[in-house]
């Protein structure tokens, strides 16, 4: 099963994906940003959604500048997460 949809206060049919994040395994156990997000998602869907794909396009972004830089100056001069040059060489891109 993909996922099981839930209509809100508002009539939008929100779908939650059923392996990735179900909303009837959170409990008082679980992380605390977790039971956060979960009540968020129970009380606005809207605001949960914007929140979850905004942390997902950011995380993409970063990665990408990473993955850049490590092809840009090779893996001999890469330094992860360093600010400037890279960690080696002139400074220059050319």
């Amino acid at each position: 099963m993909v996922g099981s949809g839930k209509k809100g206060n508002n009539g939008i049919i929100k779908v939650y994906a059923g392996g990735f994040f179900d909303l009837s395994q959170v409990n008082n156990q679980s992380n605390p940003v977790l039971q956060w997000f979960a009540k968020l998602v129970q009380e606005d869907y809207v605001t949960a959604e914007a929140l979850y794909a905004s942390t997902f396009i950011f995380v993409l972004v970063i990665a990408s500048q990473e993955l850049l830089r490590m092809q840009m100056y090779g893996m001999d001069h890469y330094v992860p997460f360093a600010r400037g040059d890279g960690g080696g060489g002139s400074g220059a891109l050319w």
